[in-house]
């Protein structure tokens, strides 16, 4: 099974985030894209419970800008 996870950058705070519609409850953040995606991982994994399995999943990047 696949599971999208999108990264966004928030401009204005300085921080990534990223959010998944297909995993229930998914929500990670983190000050560097890398530490983002370590930390997705992790949570990921966590909230899947996935023990035996591997589970795939792409991340996928958005730059939104905050103009205010």
């Amino acid at each position: 099974m696949t599971y999208n996870v999108d990264i966004h950058h928030d401009d204005e705070d300085n921080i990534w985030y990223s959010t998944s519609k297909d995993i229930p409850g998914f929500v990670a953040g983190a000050n560097s894209l890398d530490l983002l995606i370590q930390e997705s991982n992790l949570t990921i994994y966590d909230l899947l419970e996935v023990s035996d399995f591997k589970v795939q999943f792409t991340m996928n990047y958005e730059n939104e800008v905050h103009y205010g």
